[in-house]
């Protein structure tokens, strides 16, 4: 009885210890080191732990999925066992033939284990059951043709994540290698010895540069010595990296840290295997493009860690950026235009950036590119000129947008301000006694045309007043304006004393209103503006990107607006209007548009004041045409006439000034004699008073018009050289000195 009992306490011990040794492997205890897909096809692996007796082990050609996670199915597996121990050090060879063979135990083949010469994989387990997690204690190492990845072809696969310190790939790419074999090196070898301890020949045998490979068929395995050293040191922990490996769009700071207390941790970014002569781990690693780290731990007590890995992909969002935040207003005549550029610049772009405007009044702008192709991924200060174009006069706006691929759409409002053209006047046609056509050019979007015409008291014209701002010396006319407001003694720098203002500031010549946050103004001397025609012409700009109107005031009262002022290249404009309504001491006040960004720059002031104007009967006149005939005239009597263009409420500045006279009662064919100059000036003998006299340069400009006196009449031309002269029916060339 007591002989039965020993029996069976000896007969549980065996099993018990069958049972402990069907899974006493790990990740790393076996490694495959060689492999033909070319026939005869064969692999090769080694132990690298003791492998205890009746151990099943499968190696399959089926793909891993790693990250859903799961098989693909369709191929075969080959198991492995033997009847006895094998120890640490043993190389086994199994021959794919129609029944396999191996070299030491026993094969079993089920489903079609066939390597390909298209790129496989071999993944090694333990027992008859496969893995179904990554992190399955079952898994023990995996080999590749090609490199580890999930669907490049229906022959790759991923690497299990535990067997990343168990594994090794050929290649780095989905380019193939048919045959290899371990040759600690990557020359071809006949015999291979080599030792260490697991851990640091597991380190060799996952070195893809460490195996000899061909594409020219199968090839001999060399005889292999390998001796596995024992250590009762355990292994230090595996480094883990924080964040995990994977794609990011913006640059990374990876931490490493290892759970063996007092390890320190070694790292490359090379691709090389890391030992304790690389780089230490000392803190976070910027990562700003597409790196691989690898990583082991050393500590006192231990041997060294696995090798572990991670690749982060950066893949930065592409970026668009134009150096202009806002735009200032443009500004131009219906019919004209007006350029502004943008500067735009691109990094990590994918594809090109397209440039569109949108918006109600998008077809008043144009661009002179739609489309910016990159240079490996940027644009480099790229110049793109925006031109307003409008056809009609009015205010306008648009939406300009740049876009490219992954990248957020940039942005920018585009407003402009079209006004009306002044008319230009032509020579008056159709002169008769009585009546005469006035003519003039056409303005772009002008839907209509006023015409004054009138006739003069003869008075003449006196200069009231003439300020150049020549003694505002200080800054210049522009953005370097000098910044002391001389406000309260602007009778040292006007040429005119009795001006008065608020924030004037001297600019080079011209004067400077206003600030950025205060309205600035001046106010003339008094004036006589009483009777006759009072002209106020000057020259006026606004400061880069403010508003671009300057308002006029006769005593307090709004008389006259100047628009459309250059505000982007401080280039001055002239204007002129007629003021009236003045008394015999009026001022004109020169004032912002706004407080807020109202500067603005004044130069070239004149006042002056002509006869009395009397409207003839009917004037003023409105006429869609470009002429104009006016009839029921006084003979022999000079006219004047000025033009506006409109359309609705948008009024144009008045034309210069013409005039035209009509004929006299003279008889229009008498012959007028004497045509010529002398002493600078044209002498026409006319028979008669009232006969038209009109002189004209070379090119058809009309430079005077009068009527004659009988007897000699001597006229001062302002001009020099050929001169055609028209009294009467005759027309005679003369040349001017």
């Amino acid at each position: 009885m007591k002989k039965l009992t020993f029996l069976k306490s000896l007969l549980l011990g065996v099993l018990m210890t069958v049972s402990a040794n069907m899974y006493a492997l790990g990740a790393g205890d076996i490694a495959i080191i060689a492999v033909n897909t070319d026939a005869t096809k064969t692999f090769t692996f080694v132990a690298l732990a003791d492998i205890p007796a009746s151990t099943t082990i499968s190696f399959t050609d089926n793909a891993w999925d790693a990250s859903t996670p799961a098989w693909r199915a369709g191929e075969g597996t080959i198991q492995w066992s033997h009847t006895a121990n094998v120890t640490a050090g043993t190389v086994i060879t199994v021959t794919l033939t129609t029944t396999p063979t191996v070299s030491i135990g026993n094969v079993t083949k089920s489903g079609s284990f066939d390597l390909s010469a298209s790129g496989d994989q071999i993944l090694a387990y333990q027992g008859t059951t496969a893995p179904t997690t990554n992190p399955d204690a079952n898994w023990l190492f995996a080999f590749s043709t090609e490199n580890f990845v999930w669907g490049n072809n229906s022959n790759t696969s991923d690497v299990p994540t535990s067997l990343t310190a168990a594994s090794v790939a050929m290649t780095t790419s989905a380019t193939e290698t048919d045959n290899a074999y371990f040759a600690n090196g990557s020359t071809a070898q006949s015999s291979v010895t080599v030792s260490g301890t697991k851990s640091e020949l597991l380190a060799l045998f996952t070195d893809a540069s460490k195996y000899y490979k061909n594409d020219a068929g199968a090839l001999t395995i060399p005889t292999y010595t390998i001796t596995v050293n024992s250590s009762s040191n355990p292994v230090a922990a595996t480094p883990e990296f924080s964040p995990a490996a994977g794609t990011y769009t913006s640059a990374q700071s990876v931490t490493i840290s290892c759970a063996t207390s007092g390890a320190s941790i070694y790292y490359t970014t090379d691709g090389s295997d890391p030992d304790n002569t690389k780089t230490q781990y000392t803190g976070a690693i910027s990562v700003t493009s597409t790196t691989t780290i690898k990583a082991r731990a050393y500590a006192s007590g231990y041997d060294p860690s696995a090798i572990a890995s991670a690749t982060y992909t950066i893949n930065v969002a592409p970026t668009i950026t134009v150096t202009e935040v806002t735009l200032p207003a443009f500004s131009a005549t219906a019919g004209s235009s007006q350029d502004q550029t943008i500067t735009v610049n691109g990094s990590n772009l994918t594809g090109n950036i397209t440039l569109a405007l949108s918006g109600t009044d998008a077809a008043a702008f144009s661009l002179s590119e739609s489309s910016i192709t990159p240079t490996a991924g940027s644009v480099t200060d790229k110049v793109i000129t925006i031109t307003y174009a409008p056809t009609a006069p009015g205010s306008h706006s648009a939406t300009l947008t740049l876009s490219s691929s992954g990248a957020t759409d940039v942005t920018r409002d585009l407003t402009g301000t079209a006004t009306l053209a002044k008319p230009t006047v032509n020579t008056a046609s159709n002169i008769g006694k009585t009546a005469l056509t006035l003519n003039w050019n056409a303005v772009s979007g002008a839907t209509s045309y006023e015409v004054n015409v009138y006739t003069k008291d003869g008075s003449g014209e006196s200069t009231l007043l003439s300020e150049d701002f020549s003694k505002f010396t200080a800054g210049s006319p522009n953005g370097s304006a000098d910044g002391t407001d001389i406000s309260d003694k602007l009778d040292t720098y006007t040429l005119v004393p009795g001006w008065t203002g608020s924030k004037v500031y001297q600019a080079g010549g011209t004067a400077k209103m206003g600030t950025s946050s205060a309205l600035g103004y001046l106010v003339t001397p008094s004036l006589d503006l009483s009777g006759g025609e009072v002209t106020l012409s000057f020259k006026a700009m606004a400061w880069a990107g403010d508003a671009t109107e300057l308002k006029i005031y006769v005593d307090d009262a709004l008389a006259y607006t100047a628009t459309g002022l250059n505000n982007t290249d401080y280039t001055l404009s002239s204007y002129s209007t007629t003021l009236t309504g003045g008394t015999t001491a009026s001022k004109i006040k020169f004032e912002g548009k706004q407080a807020s960004k109202g500067r603005l720059f004044l130069d070239d002031v004149v006042v002056t004041k002509s006869g009395s104007k009397t409207p003839i009967s009917g004037s003023p006149f409105t006429t869609t045409e470009t002429s104009l005939q006016v009839s029921d005239l006084t003979a022999a009597t000079t006219y004047y006439y000025t033009v506006t263009a409109k359309n609705g409420t948008y009024v144009s500045p008045a034309s210069d000034e013409a005039s035209a006279s009509t004929l006299g009662t003279a008889t229009s064919n008498v012959s007028v004699q004497g045509i010529f100059v002398r002493n600078g000036k044209v002498i026409v003998t006319a028979p008669a008073a009232g006969e038209s006299i009109e002189i004209f340069n070379a090119v058809g400009q009309r430079l005077v018009s009068t009527l004659s006196t009988a007897g000699e009449n001597e006229i001062a031309v302002p001009a020099k050289g050929i001169l055609l002269v028209k009294a009467g029916s005759q027309v005679t060339k003369v040349m001017m000195p």
